[in-house]
């Protein structure tokens, strides 16, 4: 018996899920229907390392890994002991799962994940068990509305100044500004970036992004850390010449992401950022500031809008950011979604505990996202 292309697990919500395809067209000699699930993260890089032996240099390379794992539960739909006898037909099985308290959300990430599997097997008598897995997306609640430091205004401003010989120019300096930092995904960020060039040489090179900041430690051989930064937005704001100054109005949408914690996970750690870098060529050191992002799952109860869309100039800072986060709000009350970023997209799920006849698909998580009505 070989499982059919529409085998497979159609889940119903995160915590019911209901099996469905096993067609035979004759009676099947089986074991059993066994069905698991588990929800584990996983963090393994490699490096290189040098040592001299013998006066000697080598290379040789270091696995770093780690792993931690959530829950795990099994139980047979049918069978499990003695051999029975599975008629022809379709068989459809239903099954619930309670999902324990405390789970991080499902992540997927350059050098680790937090997955989310349900594995359906069919056990044969003396022959290879078939088997299909798929993934299923986990998300742990975060409220914006229980940390009202989120619900202010930030800035972050960050101060260089260039020398040459003996003599020092005026301070270049750069400014993020936003009237709040937690926001949702569905959300947008009104941003305002200010750039005061004082010194005597033109910034050639103004960028904003927006990007998450994901740190993965290793238990074993030791303790490690590996880091990797993903980009999902990013906007060049222009140039300013020597001795004069610009700001920008700018929107960020936020586009589907899971939440900023990940904290009932020791192993993998993820925070987002604005970051602001402003180049005054390849002689000068950048200049580099990051202002820090929380991203929730659930919305403040009123989220204001302070830089309007048709604004022809941005507003100063003082009148931008005294726009309290409770104020009432333009965009209509949000609708609840789950959407999906291909950022997080991996083409198998497969790992080492699968057998040799597994079936197994890509996977790209979805998360909260909400409508706020924006227009354009």
């Amino acid at each position: 018996m070989v499982l059919q292309p529409g085998t497979g697990i159609i889940f119903d919500s995160p915590y019911n899920a209901y099996f469905a395809g096993a067609t035979l067209n004759k009676p099947k000699k089986i074991k059993g229907i066994l069905f698991q699930v588990r929800g584990c993260a996983d963090v393994k890089w490699s490096e290189q390392h040098t040592r001299t032996v013998n006066g000697r240099t080598q290379y040789y390379q270091t696995s770093y890994y780690a792993q931690e794992e959530y829950f795990k539960m099994k139980y047979y739909c049918i069978g499990g002991q003695d051999t029975i006898i599975l008629p022809p037909g379709t068989h459809i099985y239903p099954f619930s799962i309670v999902l324990p308290p405390n789970l991080p959300s499902s992540f997927e990430g350059m050098y680790g994940t937090i997955r989310y599997i349900a594995k359906f097997s069919l056990e044969r008598p003396w022959k290879f068990n078939q088997e299909t897995k798929t993934a299923f997306t986990v998300v742990s609640p975060y409220d914006l509305n229980k940390f009202p430091n989120l619900l202010t205004p930030f800035k972050v401003q960050q101060e260089k100044y260039f020398c040459c010989g003996c003599c020092r120019s005026g301070p270049l300096t750069g400014a993020l500004m936003v009237p709040k930092t937690g926001y949702v995904c569905g959300e947008r960020i009104p941003i305002i970036a200010e750039v005061d060039n004082a010194s005597n040489y033109p910034i050639t090179n103004i960028t904003v992004k927006f990007q998450q900041f994901t740190s993965f430690y290793s238990q074993y051989p030791c303790r490690q850390v590996k880091t990797d930064v993903k980009v999902f937005e990013r906007m060049k704001l222009g140039t300013v010449k020597a001795r004069e100054s610009k700001s920008w109005n700018k929107f960020l949408l936020i586009p589907p992401l899971p939440p900023s914690s990940l904290g009932f996970c020791s192993i993998i750690d993820s925070e987002y950022q604005l970051f602001l870098e402003v180049s005054a060529g390849s002689f000068h050191i950048n200049l580099k500031t990051t202002l820090p992002i929380t991203i929730g799952t659930i919305p403040v109860m009123a989220i204001e809008n302070p830089l309007r869309d048709d604004a022809s100039a941005p507003p100063d800072y003082d009148t931008a950011m005294a726009i309290s986060a409770s104020a009432p709000n333009a965009p209509i009350s949000p609708l609840q979604t789950f959407g999906e970023n291909e950022a997080f997209s991996v083409k198998s799920i497969a790992d080492e505990s699968d057998g040799a006849h597994s079936q197994d698909k890509g996977y790209t998580p979805s998360y909260p996202t909400y409508n706020f009505g924006y227009n354009g």
